[in-house]
């Protein structure tokens, strides 16, 4: 897999390779570290204009034996920052001195430096708080770009403001030693005074800010700090074996077995994980259940340490919204502040160095008398910095009758919202609760790490199949066939959706099936691929399993419960509602990566009595969409029929109008990737013109466009387009047409 690479480190990068022409070489990490900052320190005394011995006295470090050296690299370092690099010096300095972790450093210490376009933004958030006197903390600071970006956006071009904000207004605390020193250089660039220099080493100390809380700050902010700003670390607190396993020196890769290692060791690192953990979540009540999620205790730890009128801008993970976890956090917020602001952006514009798909946020509250509404806004990444491209306001009474988890719906306009509160408000829950005819059981079958022992080579046993999250699609349960290697670099083949061979990766003896499983391998049921993405071609996978096949842990499985009436018909309905584009536009607004259980059964299918006799239709073309009824035709057009008229038949419903439908359809971006365009277009829209003209069709209240959708969908047919086929499988050659039970 490829390594994403910041945005900001390619912008930087003559800085970069400057600094490291003028490090040299040096034995280990540490001393090349060391020497780097050295050289940072003498950069930001040649932007700021002070004299650097001033910054190293004030740490109480003698002079460097070669400091002439390091003044002439720190004089050619700064003027490249000046005319080079498009990012502000100070900042791009915080870049430059943060520690050089590694991929796997970063994950498990969950630490992601901040780029200086979102360090700017957040600022700008927070402007009106940023005031002559005011008493500013950053508890896990980095090297301080968010504290750099707050003076600069507070002080404007105003050098006596600055001095005074710097002088009084900044605090910061890390746990890394060589984090603070990087931010005591950071914001020491700002000034060009050696009075300054002092007092900031003075206020921005090391520190375990989970642990020290106010007695860290108790001689500068008695009565709390009027803006709590960072870009807390966002991993959760546990140790994997992968992960030991990667600390230890193994090349590994997701998915590989695991080799020899020390058990031994290993419980030891867990032991003292969970003293620390016992330790720094003291006193913390809205964390919620399961591992301690270090974020969640960075937002409550602002409300210990700032006053009831202070105000908060973090940087974090989009479980804030979503999370079964982060439940009584939301209500806490909602609860104690007077406005609630949440930009919801992601990493396409390589903000961080992860997977460019990753969803964050960043909160903005306002203490003082709840409820706060909600201010969603969807934000992307520019590359002068961040614009905003949709808001919605969401009060807490109207979310709380939708969302009795006060999770917040990704909506992008208020018609969105009402959209989504409509669906909410006027359909059947999942959960089975109350009167709602869906029951759900789902269930993990097999894990494919803790039962990975007693799987078995294909060639090697006659077993049970176990089926793959990558082998799930909808309507179509073994969507790609294994061809070689394992984990990651395993390599598969796209199947038909009709007629292929199902070929996994792993067969498992019956009699080595876990109890759960042993008693669901022989009947049909429906599994879902449960890793996805909300900006993916589609979000839910879902297909029906067909009894003789087990499922790995990333296909859970579900079957009804306690349903009156045939429980397969009811199955094959809900396989088409779940698969359908109006619960697909419903499922990603409350998503980023995964559909979890507690997820999926808080969301709503239509009314029984709405969906009325198209119920029989709808299950009736979902057999036939699985290749198990008479008409399971390979046929792209007589399929696509098929799922347009179920899509528009659940877009009818739920009540939704034909510009409702259109705005959901304007969702799906990379529907028809790969297929021909009409003449004079850029990009196809068969699968979006079809499903429009079957709802036209379909809706006694709207032939409008009827003619102009069906003359798009002849000319789309006529170029050789075909709607609904997944973008891998276009240009494929179908397989062997042979269809392989176990």
């Amino acid at each position: 897999m490829t390594r994403t690479v910041s945005y900001e480190t390619k912008r930087l990068s003559p800085a970069f390779d400057a600094l490291a022409e003028f490090q040299g070489t040096a034995p280990d990490p540490r001393s090349r570290h060391a020497h780097r900052l050295l050289i940072l320190e003498a950069t930001a005394a040649a932007l700021g204009g002070f004299e650097a011995p001033a910054l190293w006295a004030a740490a109480g470090r003698d002079e460097p034996s070669d400091a002439c050296d390091l003044l002439r690299h720190g004089e050619a370092l700064a003027q490249l920052l000046r005319e080079r690099v498009a990012v502000h010096p100070t900042l791009a300095l915080a870049t430059l001195a943060a520690p050089d972790l590694s991929s796997d450093q970063k994950r498990r210490q969950g630490v992601y430096y901040t780029d200086s376009r979102l360090a700017r933004y957040v600022a700008r958030r927070l402007s009106e708080r940023l005031v002559p006197g005011s008493l500013w903390l950053d508890p896990a600071a980095g090297t301080g770009i968010l504290l750099a970006a707050a003076v600069l956006e507070a002080s404007g071009t105003d050098p006596a403001l600055r001095d005074a904000f710097l002088t009084h207004s900044v605090h910061a605390a890390d746990m890394s030693e060589h984090a603070v020193r990087g931010a005591r250089l950071t914001l020491a660039s700002l000034t060009g005074s050696s009075a300054v220099v002092e007092a900031l080493h003075a206020h921005v100390r090391t520190a375990d800010s989970l642990l020290g809380r106010m007695q860290t700050w108790h001689d500068r902010a008695p009565g709390g700090f009027d803006v709590l700003i960072g870009n807390p670390p966002w991993e959760r607190l546990k140790v994997s074996r992968h992960e030991f396993l990667l600390a230890s020196g193994q090349d590994r890769h997701y998915g590989a077995a695991y080799e020899d290692y020390s058990e031994t060791a290993l419980r030891e690192i867990k032991g003292r994980l969970a003293h620390y953990i016992t330790r720094a979540t003291h006193g913390f009540a809205f964390q919620g259940a399961g591992e301690a999620d270090l974020y969640k205790c960075f937002i409550e730890l602002a409300f210990q340490l700032g006053h009831e009128d202070s105000a908060i801008g973090f940087l974090i993970p989009a479980g804030l919204i979503r999370s079964q976890g982060t439940h009584e956090l939301r209500r806490f917020l909602m609860e104690r502040c007077q406005a609630l602001r949440i930009d919801v952006l992601d990493n396409r514009a390589r903000f961080f160095a992860i997977d460019t798909r990753t969803k964050f946020l960043t909160l903005t509250a306002f203490r003082g008398q709840g409820p706060a509404p909600v201010k969603i806004t969807h934000a992307r990444g520019t590359p002068d910095g961040v614009k905003l491209v949709g808001t919605a306001t969401i009060s807490a009474s109207a979310l709380r009758k939708v969302r009795p988890d006060l999770s917040v719906p990704e909506v992008r306009s208020h018609r969105e919202w009402k959209l989504f509160q409509h669906a909410f408000a006027t359909g059947d829950r999942l959960s089975g609760e109350g009167t709602s005819p869906w029951d759900l059981e789902i269930v993990r079958e097999v894990d494919m790490t803790n039962h990975r022992s007693r799987f078995h080579a294909v060639d090697e046993s006659d077993g049970v199949p176990v089926i793959e999250g990558r082998m799930v699609h909808q309507f179509h349960f073994g969507a790609k066939a294994y061809v070689d290697g394992e984990g990651r670099r395993a390599r598969w083949q796209p199947q038909p959706p009709v007629g292929g061979t199902l070929r996994p990766q792993f067969r498992i003896d019956r009699h080595a099936l876990p109890p759960r499983a042993a008693g669901r391998v022989d009947q049909l049921r429906i599994g879902f691929c449960d890793i996805t993405g909300q900006t993916n071609e589609r979000t839910l996978l879902a297909a029906m399993v067909p009894a003789g096949v087990v499922c790995g842990n990333k296909v859970p499985t579900i079957t009804l419960r306690h349903q009156s009436g045939d429980a397969e018909d009811r199955a094959w309905l809900w396989l088409a509602l779940a698969n359908s584009l109006p619960f697909d536009w419903l499922l990603r607004r409350v998503i980023t990566t995964t559909v979890n259980f507690f997820l999926l059964k808080g969301m709503v299918f239509p009314r029984l009595d709405s969906i009325g006799d198209s119920a029989e239709g709808l299950a009736q073309r979902a057999r036939h969409l699985s290749g198990l009824g008479p008409d399971g035709s390979t046929d792209p057009w007589s399929r696509g029929a098929l799922r347009a008229w179920n899509d528009a038949a659940t877009a009818l419903a739920f009540g939704f109008s034909m510009e409702d439908y259109a705005l959901i359809l304007d969702d799906f971006s990379l529907l028809d990737r790969g297929q021909p365009a009409i003449h004079g277009e850029t990009r196809s829209t068969i699968t979006r013109d079809l499903t429009l003209l079957s709802f036209a069709r379909q809706s006694s209240a709207s032939s409008t466009g009827v003619e102009e959708l069906q003359a798009r969908v002849d000319a789309a047919r006529d170029t050789g387009a075909a709607p609904y086929i997944p973008s891998q499988f276009v240009g494929r050659t179908p397989p062997d047409a042979v269809r392989v039970l176990a």
